[in-house]
């Protein structure tokens, strides 16, 4: 059975990934955020399958708070596999519109970060980080979590495309419990009544509803 975890944690804000500056009529110049990867090899704690890329960094995503433009964070997939997946997610801060970067809380949302059966991670791999910055000072990131096979891989990150092309990159979030709602209802929109190509178009089955 297909299983896929969506995992929201609440961030405090206190190879080479470069990100513009601040946003301006002229383009500023380009900037470090990220450094060498932290994560040791064979930290999936399994036998993994494909290639890992130390110290690259793909898919980075950065949330600006709306009430202080100068504060920025920016996540992105560390380490990434040729199979799907990356060794875990890091973060880093801006207090000066992106001139500057900091080291900031990166979840344990793999096992290469330090996730296990305690905190309520134990995933092999993370992917398709998503964090955004509400009016209310606080971060929130969301990760897909996975133990790792051929099939699970593909599925998992195309679920989690959707859920930010469909859902995320159209709303504002204004707290976790905002977050954690619009997830839940998407949730149950998507196993019941949101049509699928792999089905040509119809709905799930009523009596074999799709895990999420």
């Amino acid at each position: 059975m297909r299983q896929l975890i969506i995992r929201v944690v609440t961030v405090g804000v206190a190879g080479v990934l470069l990100l513009p500056g601040a946003a301006s009529a002229a383009v500023d110049p380009p900037v470090v955020v990220s450094g060498p990867s932290p994560y040791p090899a064979g930290c999936n704690g399994a036998p993994q399958t494909g290639t890992n890329y130390p110290h690259s960094e793909v898919e980075p995503f950065v949330a600006v708070n709306p009430a202080q433009l100068r504060n920025r964070i920016a996540v992105w997939q560390q380490d990434r596999w040729s199979t799907g997946g990356a060794n875990g997610v890091l973060a880093r801060v801006s207090f000066d519109g992106g001139a500057n970067w900091q080291a900031s809380v990166s979840p344990p949302f793999s096992r290469c970060a330090g996730s296990s059966p305690r905190n309520g991670g134990d995933y092999e791999r993370a992917t398709d980080p998503w964090v955004t910055e509400p009016v209310r000072w606080s971060v929130y990131e969301i990760n897909l979590l996975k133990e790792y096979t051929d099939h699970l891989t593909g599925s998992s990150e195309l679920l989690c495309r959707t859920i930010r092309s469909e859902v995320t990159d159209r709303l504002l979030i204004v707290g976790e419990r905002h977050l954690r709602t619009v997830l839940a209802r998407y949730v149950s929109h998507y196993n019941r009544r949101r049509p699928h190509r792999a089905r040509q178009l119809l709905l799930p089955r009523p009596d074999r509803p799709h895990s999420t």
